[in-house]
C-alpha cells in the first residue's frame, strides 16, 4: 500500500509544493525546511478507489493492452510487404492479419470514445 506524505500547518492547510523562504522559491524542500517554515509532517493513508476509478483503471489497462497487441503484430505486415516486394509467397494471410488488427482498432476506438 502506498502512503502519501504531506506537510500541514497549524490550521490544517497543506504545505505548497514550492516553498518560499527569504524571497527564494525552493522547488524540492526537505523535511527540515518545511518544519522551519512551521509545517508538521503527516502521513495519509490512501482511500479505497471508487467503482468509477476502478472501471477507469481497467479501461486504461485494456487500452494499453490493445496498443501493445497492435504494435507487437506490426511485424506481420512488414514481413508481408517485404515478401511481396521480393516476389515471395506471403508468410501471413493478409486478410486474417487485417481483420485481427481491425478488431483491436475498433475496440480501442470504442474505449477511447467513452
Amino acid at each position: 500500500m502506498t502512503y502519501n506524505y504531506n506537510y500541514k500547518d497549524e490550521q490544517g492547510n497543506f504545505a505548497p509544493k514550492v516553498l518560499v523562504a527569504d524571497g527564494l522559491q525552493i522547488i524540492n524542500p526537505t523535511r527540515a525546511m518545511y518544519e522551519a517554515a512551521g509545517y508538521h509532517y503527516v502521513v495519509q493513508e490512501p482511500s479505497e478507489p471508487t467503482e468509477e476509478e476502478v472501471a477507469e483503471m481497467q479501461r486504461q489497462a485494456r487500452i494499453k493492452d490493445l496498443l501493445d497487441l497492435l504494435e507487437s503484430t506490426d511485424y506481420k505486415v512488414i514481413k508481408n510487404c517485404e515478401a511481396d516486394l521480393l516476389g515471395l509467397p506471403l508468410p501471413y494471410d493478409p486478410q486474417e492479419v487485417h481483420n485481427e488488427k481491425q478488431a483491436w482498432r475498433d475496440e480501442l476506438n470504442s474505449l477511447r470514445a467513452q
